[in-house]
């Protein structure tokens, strides 16, 4: 029997930091530590995104539990904390954490509620845009029998209906900006660089700072995933030609 090998990221989310934190709906992990990037060495920082249901009973559990994650703000208290993540973009963070003796990790909190509303209307397009890439789901991948009684709310079942919602319309509004260009054929490349680049759009740090080739380096060692990725959302926006390109079913 072939055993199939765990991503070193879940692997430790589920041997060890699953059962260090307070309950999680959602988990993923994303970022050059997850996911090589080209003409970069492999990220050092573990990125993770925990969806939680109460923000507050969360961090009221996660300061019992781990107080030493938080900042100078674990002072203040669960209330306020839960406060603060709801600016700018709906994500606390704590960072500079050690997942293990070898790995460390920043992770953000996001209510589901939140969560949802990002992908669904791309309120901030913070998480929404971290999930326009391929990313390594650690929790709530799936919506088995059991989850009527894990999760009597729907909760998993809101954020699958909500991830989809997320990808199909990355897709379509990629689609769009191509079509803008005139381009009615275009390659895997162009279009997974304009769907990874919507949530840069705007983004100071792309013109001050950040490296300009960021979308480029994520793409091109990612395409197949890409491909996978987008391959049910982009069944009824761009027809796949023998040849590997991408076509607008009905062109402008």
């Amino acid at each position: 029997k072939v055993k199939i090998k765990m991503h070193p990221a879940r692997e430790l989310y589920h041997c060890k930091l699953k059962k260090l934190l307070p309950p999680i709906k959602f988990a993923f992990a994303y970022g050059s530590a997850v996911f090589q990037q080209q003409n970069r060495p492999k990220g050092k920082m573990l990125d993770l995104v925990f969806a939680v249901d109460d923000p507050v009973q969360w961090h009221t559990l996660n300061l019992r539990m781990n107080p030493a994650h938080y900042s100078g703000l674990r002072w203040l208290g669960p209330n306020p904390i839960a406060a603060i993540q709801r600016y700018p973009a709906a994500v606390y963070y704590n960072t500079l954490v050690k997942a293990d003796s070898q790995t460390m990790m920043k992770y953000g909190v996001v209510s589901v509620e939140d969560l949802c509303d990002d992908l669904v209307n791309w309120r901030w397009l913070y998480a929404s845009g971290r999930l326009h890439k391929p990313v390594v789901i650690l929790e709530g991948d799936a919506v088995s029998d059991r989850d009527e009684e894990e999760d009597p709310d729907n909760h998993i079942r809101r954020i699958q209906s909500a991830l989809t919602a997320n990808l199909k319309s990355a897709s379509l509004c990629s689609v769009l900006l191509l079509s803008s260009c005139d381009a009615h054929v275009f390659t895997a490349y162009e279009l997974f660089t304009t769907v990874a680049g919507l949530s840069y759009k705007g983004d100071f740090r792309m013109l001050i700072g950040e490296d300009k080739r960021k979308v480029d380096n994520i793409v091109k060692p990612l395409l197949k995933q890409f491909e996978e990725l987008y391959s049910a959302p982009l069944q009824s926006i761009a027809e796949k030609t023998p040849d590997g390109l991408y076509r607008k079913p009905y062109p402008a």
